[in-house]
């Protein structure tokens, strides 16, 4: 897996506007990061689960087009 720029920068947005809505709600530096950290763990469990979820229908997919034996 590749740590390049490319793949990396779906992020960057995503903290920015969590940046910009601790600031709107008048947050100080210790707040904004235990916001951003609790954002940004949900978003990665959440993507970890769905994924699961793709690849599980993909293998099931996959057996129900096999010609039976």
């Amino acid at each position: 897996m590749s740590d390049s720029p490319q793949t990396n920068k779906w992020h960057l947005p995503f903290i920015e506007r969590v940046q910009a809505l601790a600031e709107e709600c008048g947050l100080d530096d210790f707040h904004t990061s235990k916001l951003r950290d609790f954002i940004m763990f949900v978003a990665k469990e959440q993507y970890c689960a769905g994924n699961r979820s793709g690849i599980r229908w993909m293998r099931e997919q996959m057996r129900n087009q096999q010609p039976a034996s």
